[in-house]
């Protein structure tokens, strides 16, 4: 259903105020120059409809970095079924066993997204400058219908 095409900059429209939840583009186009990062353009069609930014942190885990729906495209379910789908992805690609991810605090929808496609919490960050939630993702093995299954 969805293309995900590899993309240095992130080009889909947010709604106002969604920016700040999100990496800068500078630090976008500085990160996809890391050999061990990702970032695809999401497109369903021709359509532009995301951007994911991920990095590899060990053979089998991957850090999503920065997820985002384009403003026409969001409350859609495009959101979890591109992210289930770039999962599945990098299963049977890259050999992907974890996906771990964050949302800063107050950022409702990422919490809603993450947790609809299985994310669970593992660590809640609460200091001066830094208020995240840590979640991680361990996929059924390729091949099984459990979703989210823990290894």
């Amino acid at each position: 259903m969805f293309r995900f095409v590899p993309s240095a900059s992130m080009k889909v429209e947010l709604l106002p105020g969604q920016e700040k939840w999100l990496s800068t583009p500078e630090k976008i186009a500085k990160q996809t120059q890391r050999p061990d990062v990702e970032a695809f353009a999401i497109y369903r069609g021709e359509e532009l409809v995301g951007f994911a930014l991920l990095r590899q942190l060990e053979d089998d885990t991957w850090f999503l970095w920065d997820y985002a729906i384009g403003k026409d495209c969001q409350n859609q379910g495009l959101g979890t079924a591109a992210l289930e789908e770039l999962i599945a992805l990098f299963q049977r690609e890259k050999g992907l066993k974890k996906m771990v991810t964050t949302y800063l605090w107050g950022n409702g929808p990422a919490k809603q997204l993450y947790e609809k496609v299985g994310f669970r919490q593992f660590q809640v960050w609460d200091e001066p400058g830094c208020h995240e939630v840590d979640l991680e993702y361990i996929p059924a093995p390729v091949g099984r219908e459990e979703k989210g299954a823990t290894l």
